[in-house]
Formats: structure tokens, sequence, C-alpha cells
């Protein structure tokens, strides 16, 4: 009897999902959590929240999306181009 555990053959979305982790994939980089954002700009996580909560168009905070679980997320690049537009102001 084999020790190791035998494996069905994996259906063509199971391959191209499978595919697209082994694959050097940037876009899962792309995306900061808060907790990563205060990390970088050193800002007290309570902070970042105040700041969300008056919502990107106060121009506070950078534009992000809620998940369904209500966590926040924001593009490294929204990020940079918020950072930028305080630059400018």
């Amino acid at each position: 009897m084999p020790t190791h555990e035998t494996r069905r053959p994996r259906t063509g979305r199971e391959t191209a999902r499978h595919e697209a982790t082994k694959r050097d994939d940037t876009s899962a980089a792309e995306w900061l959590t808060v907790e990563e954002f205060c990390d970088e700009l050193s800002v007290p996580l309570s902070t970042a929240y105040k700041w969300s909560s008056h919502g990107p168009a106060s121009g506070r905070f950078p534009r992000f999306c809620r998940l369904p679980n209500g966590k926040i997320r924001m593009r490294r690049e929204w990020v940079e181009e918020w950072l930028e537009g305080l630059a400018d102001a």
C-alpha cells in the first residue's frame, strides 16, 4: 500500500488557478491592507481608520475598496497618487 495520497487529475479550471499561483504574479502585491499602509507611513492604525471614515473624496485617505467582511484594501498606485497629491498641496 503506497504511503502517499493519490490525487485526482486537476480540472481545467483548477489547472489554470494552479498555474496562476505558480507565476510571478504581482497583482496580489499591489493591494495593501490598512496595517501595511500604516507600517509604510508610520501612522497609527486608529488614525488611518479615522481618516478612512471621511472617505476618499475628503482627500484625507487614498481611494480604497471595502471587502464584504468590512476590511479595507488599497492599491499601491492609489496610495502613491494620494501621496503625490499631498505633496502638491
